[in-house]
């Protein structure tokens, strides 16, 4: 059992498959590396935005719809691996050239790795033309997909051998962790599960400090408040 002074010394935080939509509460945890959120119902990356220690994401399988939300991942200098595979934002023409041009610090997208040569291509097609769902928002008069429809163009690459970004190491990859997602649980039993759950949470009270428990206690009244 891992141990945890307080939220902030948590570095892996796996919530596969826990039917999550708001996904504020990263706030609290701003120094986590690997982040396993595969097989829910997040749409919006902005609350990521505040993990600015993040290594690894993994987002399969949730319900990101526009490539723009990656906007919020931009200033995250360590993330070097990124899963958006089963989104919708993943059907887009030129889907990974778009997330690569945005995200250049990445060094895998999916199940495969980016070369420097294929981030390089990337970054000299930018900008590209734009995302058909924003197109899609923009004709229905939706304010809040297509306020940022069409990214600022970005600077012409430079011909120069060097790259800005450090490329993985030709040889000997560091071994990166992969999420280990816990058995689907089947619909039948979910009081049992949700009971599960209760058991684990009580007894992870019993591991944090007093500030850790004043964000819990916060959090939790915050969310009776919204019912």
């Amino acid at each position: 059992k891992t141990k945890a002074a307080s939220l902030e010394d948590i570095k892996n935080l796996n919530l596969w498959g826990s039917e999550l939509k708001n996904v504020s509460v990263l706030a609290c945890v701003p120094n986590v590396e690997v982040l396993s959120l595969s097989v829910n119902r997040i749409t919006e990356l902005e609350p990521f935005g505040a993990c600015r220690q993040l290594q690894e994401l993994y987002l399969r399988k949730n319900e990101v719809r526009v490539l723009d939300e990656l906007d919020h991942l931009i200033s995250l200098s360590s993330l070097r691996v990124l899963w958006l595979v089963d989104n919708p934002c993943a059907d887009v023409p030129d889907y990974r050239a778009r997330v690569i041009a945005k995200l250049p610090q990445l060094h895998k997208l999916d199940h495969n790795n980016i070369s420097e040569d294929e981030r390089q291509r990337a970054l000299s097609s930018a900008p590209f033309p734009i995302d058909p769902v924003m197109a899609e928002a923009e004709s229905a008069g939706d304010p809040k997909q297509a306020a940022t429809a069409r990214p600022p163009p970005r600077a012409p690459s430079s011909t120069s051998n060097s790259a800005p970004y450090p490329a993985p190491p030709a040889s000997a990859p560091p071994q990166l962790s992969h999420e280990t997602p816990p058995p689907p649980i089947d619909p039948s039993a979910k009081k049992e599960a949700i009971f599960k759950y209760f058991i684990a949470v009580m007894a992870l009270l019993g591991e944090l400090d007093d500030e850790a428990l004043r964000i819990v206690q916060t959090e939790i009244a915050q969310r009776l408040s919204e019912k």
